[in-house]
């Protein structure tokens, strides 16, 4: 198995009476997640049951939570406060009402049966957290990061700590450089789906990615969703993976697929609920601007966007919307997709991130090469009060901190804690 990052925040809440809610999309890992997770707890003696709810359709023992309850009661006599049954539902958005159904039973057996589910919908998920308030605690669990691909492919013990001083950075950086900017290329190009990471060969990972893509529209979008227009979709989709790092006019790609905005606005949500793309909202200290201004579209899975677009870089350098996203993907899983923004002023000159931790502004600029630093990054730190100290320019190998500007190499950001980076 393929230790992930997310593992021990999970452990941390195992015997706590709260639901556990695993989001992700589908072949991410999550089920495996779970029976790591189920294993772990019966080595310890624990009593643990598993589900996957997409197979139990039309099994009287799901039909309504007292059902459930009863079945639970029946077999498992030794549950307790000091005994607890853990129960793991895989795909738990295929119960009937599944957050009022997992409500009811959580909150009928709380002291004695800890719930832990994955879901691959966060709109069907959406709907059942108002019955979780209080309740739960939500984890995000995506294709591999760039740091677990690396360990897994070099079976290196990297830091299991991000790396706060420059010193340490330096060293680092020195000693795993080659490492480091080996694999970037073979991400780039696959991406960190579990199955396509642990697949030989190049024709193979891509008949993975292709069923995996088929997989999707087929279960999630056709029958799930029930989409009426399947090649607007789809057409929508291509559109975007060609388009990262760019913002999404929603006019634009109403005239381009033939489709009314409104039901170009339903389908960008799906695909967002589904965990396929992510939108970032530009950063203004006037919310009514904030929220009126295009997002930009970044992709969460470098392998689904290069088979949608059926275009695989080869030995190419990165481009600059594919920095952009792998620059993206690290801060979102750092910091949180809530916490990040992109600046743009009236002129057009733009910030690619603006990262919000702890009440400060962290800019974040990617370029291609080694660049000078953009003149924008020292007005946006003399427009903004709460503006963090230094600026981070994300670039090809320069490591070095000249003034208030830290130039870090793109495959070193992931080992890297750019809120509190200090001498």
């Amino acid at each position: 198995m393929i230790n992930r990052e997310i593992t021990p925040k999970i452990e941390h809440w195992l015997g706590k009476e709260k639901i556990l809610v695993i989001k992700g999309s589908r072949q991410v890992g999550k089920t495996t997640l779970l029976k790591h997770l189920e294993s772990e707890l019966r080595t310890q003696g624990k009593q643990t049951y598993f589900a996957s709810i997409d197979q139990e359709i039309g099994n009287p023992i799901f039909e309504n939570s007292k059902n459930l309850l009863r079945f639970f009661r029946d077999q498992y006599p030794n549950a307790s406060k000091e005994n607890k049954l853990y129960v793991f539902f895989d795909e738990f958005q295929f119960l009937t009402n599944a957050g009022m159904f997992l409500k009811t039973f959580f909150d009928e057996s709380r002291e004695i049966i800890q719930p832990i589910v994955s879901g691959s919908s966060s709109l069907e998920i959406a709907k059942s957290s108002e019955f979780f308030t209080g309740r739960s605690v939500e984890f995000f669990l995506y294709p591999l990061s760039y740091g677990e691909f690396l360990a897994h492919k070099t079976q290196l013990n990297l830091p299991k700590k991000p790396l706060d001083t420059f010193s340490e950075i330096e060293e680092f950086y020195k000693v795993y450089k080659n490492e480091l900017n080996a694999h970037i290329n073979e991400y780039r190009t696959y991406g960190g789906y579990p199955e396509v990471v642990t697949t030989l060969g190049h024709e193979d990972k891509q008949t993975i990615l292709k069923a995996l893509v088929r997989t999707y529209i087929e279960k999630d979008i056709i029958a799930f969703f029930r989409l009426e227009n399947v090649s607007g979709f789809q057409n929508l989709l291509k559109i975007l993976a060609s388009q990262i790092g760019n913002m999404v006019n929603k006019s634009e790609l109403a005239n381009t697929t033939n489709m009314g905005i409104d039901t170009v606005n339903k389908y960008l949500e799906i695909l967002e609920g589904t965990y396929v793309f992510e939108f970032v909202k530009p950063y203004f200290t006037n919310v009514r601007k904030e929220v009126s201004k295009m997002p930009k579209c970044y992709i969460n899975d470098f392998g689904l966007r290069n088979i949608v677009s059926n275009s695989f870089p080869g030995d190419a350098p990165l481009s600059g919307g594919e920095q952009e996203n792998f620059v993206y993907n690290i801060l979102k899983t750092a910091h949180g997709k809530e916490n990040l923004f992109y600046y743009r002023t009236l002129s057009k000159t733009e910030i690619d991130f603006i990262v919000s931790v702890e009440g400060k502004l962290i800019p974040f600029e990617v370029k291609s090469g080694t660049t000078r630093p953009p003149a924008i990054l020292t007005s946006f730190k003399e427009k903004n009060k709460n503006s963090a100290p230094y600026s981070i320019l994300i670039n090809t190998e320069k490591l070095a901190k000249e003034k208030i500007i830290y130039f870090i190499p793109t495959a070193l950001l992931p080992f890297i804690k750019s809120e509190a980076l200090k001498e």
